[in-house]
């Protein structure tokens, strides 16, 4: 199925008389989160006011700014369709039919970007260290390659010594600092300034990123939708939704097209066989813990039937954002640890070109 088409077929609002009567036609694509979407707004007075109170305590001023503008065109009555469109990240908030329900939501949502914006900081602070390390280190080689390596160079062509690899490289990138300085300090700024922007890259969730890598093959990425699409589960199904239902709407209102993508091929399955969620496609990629959730029959037998499990979701939603935040922790510190590494092998490798050829001139001397 490709994401960028619609998740359940293209099927026309008005009645296509190409088809059979003796068949029936797919749902139409959006159909089920504009109902919903339409059916909250009917019942909660007090939607845009929950917004509103929990917008100023968030860290992000993007997402600050985003929950104000939707509960502003909430309260503006705009049309389902526009309110999905222009706010694909947070539209499934709105698919919350209790008051307690849209608390537990946004107190998540509060949460994650608290995470978030610790995490931000964190990192800003875990790749300042190699950064200044690293400057240091050029630093010190540019001072190495100007001030120590040419008493060297000297030495060793007039004792007409026969230099190493390693050592006649080292003498030649001290050659080319010396007679071109401004080409060096170029090189030097444009490399800086590429890894600078890598590690910015990195350290964010922007559209480069996933442009780059892609938002299957990002596992942050991936379970923090898992953390979102769970929780919104359980509040649907304690709300007396049927779960293909639910799965369709959670489907619809997600604004990753993978994932969009794996939730609709669920909600046919769960509306065909539900006791076959763990043999569908979608088994080969959700954790096996969210489906047994969704359908916790499986492991009592079908004589025992038994509606999903929402309090394991709810559980399920905050372990996905918990390994998400240790994940990036644990990349962070690597990167400091790789650095450290790195300038110490650059260390080495100078030490040992220049006391190579003096060994050799020792023993040289000394027969």
């Amino acid at each position: 199925m490709n994401p960028n088409e619609p998740l359940f077929g293209n099927a026309p609002h008005e009645s296509d008389p190409s088809q059979t009567s003796g068949l029936k036609k797919p749902p139409i694509p959006m159909k089920a989160l504009y109902d919903r979407i339409d059916q909250v707004r009917r019942t909660r007075i007090d939607l845009s006011a929950q917004l509103r109170n929990i917008a100023p305590e968030l860290p992000s001023n993007a997402t600050q700014k985003s929950l104000l503008e939707l509960a502003d065109a909430v309260e503006s009555n705009v049309s389902a369709a526009e309110l999905v469109s222009r706010f694909p990240k947070f539209c499934w908030l709105i698919t919350l039919q209790s008051s307690a329900a849209m608390t537990d939501a946004l107190t998540a949502i509060l949460e994650q970007a608290a995470y978030q914006h610790s995490l931000w900081v964190k990192k800003i602070r875990a790749l300042a260290y190699p950064l200044v390390l690293l400057s240091i280190a050029i630093i010190m080689l540019i001072a190495t390659l100007t001030l120590l390596i040419p008493p060297f160079d000297e030495m060793f062509q007039e004792f007409d010594i026969r230099l190493p690899a390693m050592t006649q490289g080292l003498v030649n990138v001290s050659r080319l600092v010396t007679t071109s300085p401004l080409v060096v300090a170029f090189v030097i700024t444009v490399g800086m300034a590429g890894l600078a922007g890598l590690l910015w890259i990195w350290i964010g969730d922007g559209m480069i990123k996933q442009k780059l890598l892609g938002p299957s093959t990002n596992v942050t990425t991936t379970r923090q939708s898992l953390s979102t699409v769970t929780l919104q589960l359980a509040e649907l199904i304690e709300d007396g939704l049927p779960l293909d239902h639910s799965l369709r709407i959670v489907a619809e209102s997600h604004f990753n097209g993978t994932m969009r993508s794996i939730l609709a091929d669920l909600a046919v399955q769960a509306g065909c066989d539900k006791s076959r969620l763990q043999k569908s496609r979608a088994a080969m990629i959700l954790p096996p813990n969210f489906l047994y959730a969704l359908n916790p029959t499986s492991l009592i037998g079908p004589d025992n039937a038994q509606p999903p499990n929402t309090t394991m979701l709810r559980e399920l939603a905050a372990s996905y954002r918990d390994l998400s935040i240790r994940r990036k922790d644990w990349m962070s510190f690597v990167l400091a640890q790789i650095a450290v590494v790195g300038v110490g092998l650059l260390i080495a490798t100078i030490v040992i070109a220049l006391f190579l050829p003096l060994v050799s001139l020792v023993t040289s001397l000394s027969s």
